[in-house]
């Protein structure tokens, strides 16, 4: 599928109703989030997770993290580090994400010809290609008749996370203005704008990197190739985006089938009630 319903949220819950159904215990929901503290190692082997507001320590013969290597490298002890996973966490590298903004306009003012996707190669020296993408606005869970939004996103360099909300709001305009250049006929529907990555709530704060566009150092032979689904530590599995990069929410999916079908191998040869 291109995309699943719901985006992120719609793909968190269906798993979770399905963790419960097959009598799984689930920690943290919408208004209580678990949040993790640390992972706790004996030797190089990891032997559980600790959360900040829970003093319990839960057990686990493995792991597996679907976040990134550097919100997972803040867990780990340094002393633990120094077993092979300070490599890990130096092999990957954030040289660009992608900045959007959204303009919800009547869907009369569109151009004629715009299917759902476009790209678009803007005049301006500071902007590289920008992706449109054409969406129903929403509002109260319906959609809008007679509107649609437009989202117009182009990539900014990896400092620019930590820039200056004058900087990106500058980014926001130019990026705003090459979409104008290309329909100029359309500014008068535009009935409302923003920049999630400014203007969403937490958005700003948020440490990791959206739609990051990265480099992984590791030495690959046949093309577009990521981090593996196995780490240093034998029982720690990586089911993250930086494991199948550039497929987005479908690959972050794979990647946790595979880091699960590599577990249901080992526990078949080791059975973990014993």
């Amino acid at each position: 599928a291109r995309r699943h319903p719901g985006g992120v949220a719609g793909l968190r819950d269906a798993l979770r109703a399905r963790l419960a159904e097959l009598g799984g215990d689930l920690i943290g929901g919408e208004g209580e989030p678990a949040v993790v503290e640390e992972l706790l190692f004996e030797g190089k082997q990891l032997s559980g997770v600790k959360l900040a507001a829970n003093k319990n320590v839960f057990r686990a013969h493995y792991v597996i993290a679907g976040m990134d290597v550097s919100a997972l490298a803040p867990l780990i002890p340094p002393k633990t580090k120094k077993h092979g996973l300070s490599e890990l966490f130096e092999s990957v590298r954030t040289r660009k994400f992608l900045f959007p903004i959204n303009l919800v306009m009547r869907e009369a003012g569109l151009p004629l010809g715009l299917g759902e996707l476009a790209l678009l190669v803007p005049g301006c020296p500071e902007l590289g290609p920008v992706l449109l993408e054409v969406m129903p606005a929403i509002k109260h869970g319906r959609e809008v008749e007679g509107e649609k939004v437009l989202c117009a996103a182009a990539f900014a360099p990896a400092a620019e996370h930590e820039a200056s909300e004058e900087r990106l709001r500058s980014l926001q305009q130019c990026i705003e203005k090459a979409v104008l250049e290309l329909a100029p006929f359309s500014e008068p529907h535009v009935l409302a704008r923003s920049a999630p990555f400014l203007d969403a709530k937490s958005a700003r704060g948020h440490r990791l990197s959206p739609h990051p566009l990265i480099e992984v150092g590791e030495e690959h032979f046949l093309g577009v190739a990521g981090l593996t689904n196995r780490t240093p530590c034998k029982n720690l599995f990586l089911a993250n985006r930086e494991v199948l990069p550039g497929l987005g929410l479908e690959g972050e999916f794979m990647s946790g089938l595979r880091a699960a079908g590599l577990v249901q191998e080992l526990l078949k040869k080791h059975n973990p009630l014993k």
